[in-house]
């Protein structure tokens, strides 16, 4: 949602259509049973609370960012088992020592004192709701029109993009280096890049002999900008790597792709996409690519 107010008028259109949305979702995934609308509201109570945090933490400007080891962080926030969290969502080996970059730590503050009163049976459901909310765009046509009936009702919104075209949008957002590659090796004069690229190393060569001429720089300030045009990289339209096949397939190593299966080929990408972002947590940057 665009803002958490709507959770505060429970007669709202805004708050209605949402409560539409959930019900006629966990219909189609469950059928219809005894305790659906308790469940429903209580997620939806469960979400007001958060809302009503975040809210709360919006007005009083509490979105700094700060950086803290682990095991502080385990000690301020101690009901949110964080060892637990990253062992179980990160591939590689989290330490105590670890420094964690955290916004708004306040708000973890009043999460975990909610949490605790909160029974574990509509934590898991909130959880599954909102994944399937994240992803209910990429289910068949049925969920398609609920979330179209809901867009109409929040936003006036009229339609949602065809599903080819959505599909066509989700390879190039994100398949991009592969699309490229092809259009590339039709249409992409390669000689050009080439004469850009010594373009740029010469105006770098003579940014370079600028800066020995310049009188009022002192040598500290001299040698860091020297540093500084030494480590700038040139990207001209479009990275090397992309035209070597098996560079290229590093990429994609790990994806499996089906002709019929469009929701596991999206949740096969992101745990893909989020595993190797991970796993680049300990390691340098490639800052060619």
């Amino acid at each position: 949602m665009s803002s958490g107010d709507f959770y505060f008028n429970k007669t709202g259109k805004n708050y209605i259509s949402y409560r539409n949305l959930m019900t006629k979702t966990i219909t189609l995934l469950n059928g219809p049973n005894e305790t659906m609308d308790t469940d429903v509201d209580d997620i939806l109570e469960f979400e007001t609370k958060l809302a009503n945090i975040s809210l709360t933490f919006e007005k009083t400007g509490g979105a700094a960012y700060q950086r803290m080891p682990l095991n502080k962080l385990s000690k301020l926030v101690p009901k949110i088992n964080w060892q637990n969290y990253f062992n179980l969502t990160i591939p590689l080996a989290v330490n105590e020592t670890e420094s964690i970059g955290i916004f708004g730590f306040d708000y973890f503050l009043d999460v975990q004192d909610i949490v605790e009163t909160i029974p574990e049976r509509i934590i898991k459901n909130y959880l599954l709701w909102r994944f399937v909310m994240n992803r209910i765009k990429n289910l068949d046509s049925r969920f398609e029109n609920i979330l179209e009936d809901y867009y109409r009702d929040q936003y006036g919104t009229k339609s949602i993009p065809a599903r080819w075209k959505k599909c066509i949008d989700f390879v190039n957002g994100n398949l991009g280096t592969a699309v490229s590659a092809l259009y590339v090796r039709k249409y992409f004069d390669l000689q050009s890049k080439h004469k850009a690229e010594e373009m740029i190393k010469n105006i770098k060569k003579e940014f370079m002999l600028i800066l020995d001429e310049v009188e009022w720089m002192d040598d500290e300030t001299r040698n860091d900008a020297k540093k500084k045009a030494e480590m700038m990289e040139e990207h001209i339209g479009f990275p090397d790597y992309i035209l070597d096949p098996k560079a290229l397939d590093k990429d994609f190593e790990h994806l499996e792709f089906g002709n019929i299966t469009y929701f596991e080929n999206v949740v096969g990408y992101l745990k893909n996409s989020t595993k190797k972002s991970q796993g680049k947590l300990s390691s340098t940057d490639d800052r060619t690519k």
